[in-house]
């Protein structure tokens, strides 16, 4: 029984210095490799902009503030993003991604692919998260 408890107390500590050694001992501050983003120059901002207000805006709001679904109008160096079971740091890839696979929401999550999803994601950064992007944002009439 000893024996046992001494490779409980073995196992259980070395999963917490795996954990410690996987987020614990940086000098930068969480998140700050997506300080910045850049949007890729075949982005189409406008487009992106008509894409959300038909197929987003009804859940995330018309000025990103949220509704029935997550606000998109003040990401943070240090804001995640969940794509299926994953939490991931939110920068442009990322959002990208996770508009291409789950948005909208299931049954239609498959309405808003390719560069419909760069154009959305384009136009969430640049109308309110400009701060965030590194390249500049094109002038949004």
């Amino acid at each position: 029984m000893q024996i046992l408890n001494k490779l409980n107390r073995g196992i259980v500590l070395l999963s917490l210095l795996a954990f410690v050694g996987a987020v614990g001992c940086s000098d930068s501050p969480s998140g700050s490799s997506t300080a910045l983003v850049q949007i890729p120059a075949t982005a189409d901002v406008t487009a992106g902009e008509v894409s959300y207000d038909a197929q987003c805006q009804g859940c995330h709001g018309d000025m990103g503030q949220g509704n029935t679904a997550p606000a998109l109008d003040a990401f943070t160096t240090d804001s995640t993003i969940g794509i299926g079971l994953a939490v991931v740091p939110l920068n442009f890839a990322n959002l990208d991604e996770k508009i291409r696979l789950e948005m909208p929401p299931f049954p239609n999550s498959d309405t808003c692919v390719g560069t419909c999803a760069s154009n959305v994601a384009a136009y969430i950064y640049c109308q309110w998260n400009g701060e965030l992007v590194s390249s500049g944002c094109p002038v949004i009439p």
